[in-house]
């Protein structure tokens, strides 16, 4: 199965790339990153565990999150028919910087999702999954999952703080440097 988190900046994602190989035991592995999904000009990497790939994806900005759910969606429509190549789970991450931030994203992400013609049965909220489906180029129904993090989840602030906080919270080692 193929995920992909998108977030803002490089700072972002080396933060998760970090805690997800040191949190959460996924591996970094030279021999999946072919064809991998980027914005021209940003960084993507893939991780896997299990079966799975992760793919995260450095938008370059949280004005230009929605161009990385576009490359996201257009690599679901044009997936082979054997759908190899979909992404099952799609997060976005940023930055609750001000008071109207989530609700501009949710705002932007439903027009692009529009745009693709995904259907879905829930209202997008905030460390929700929703559940979608699309038809891709041959007509064939795609279904994923959509998650929007605007982090932290209560007040202003940054992902980098969130992400720090939670690192430091699985290693007494990280911790120790975070402090």
């Amino acid at each position: 199965m193929n995920n992909i988190i998108i977030c803002e900046g490089s700072t972002d994602y080396y933060l998760l790339q970090y805690y997800m190989r040191e949190a959460l035991d996924w591996n970094d592995d030279k021999q999946i990153q072919s064809n991998i999904l980027k914005i021209p000009g940003q960084k993507s990497r893939n991780l896997i565990k299990d079966s799975n790939i992760l793919t995260i994806m450095s938008a370059g900005g949280c004005s230009r999150l929605t161009e990385g759910l576009n490359e996201t969606l257009t690599r679901n429509y044009l997936t082979p028919p054997d759908l190899s190549e979909m992404y099952s789970k799609i997060i976005i991450v940023t930055d609750r910087d001000e008071h109207d931030t989530e609700n501009d994203f949710i705002q932007s992400i439903q027009c692009k999702l529009d745009h693709f013609n995904v259907s879905y049965a829930k209202t997008l909220t905030n460390n929700n999954w929703i559940s979608c489906e699309m038809k891709n180029q041959l007509g064939i129904p795609e279904k994923f999952d959509i998650l929007l993090l605007v982090i932290p989840f209560e007040e202003n602030g940054a992902m980098e703080t969130f992400l720090l906080d939670a690192i430091s919270n699985e290693n007494p080692y990280d911790k120790k440097i975070i402090q």
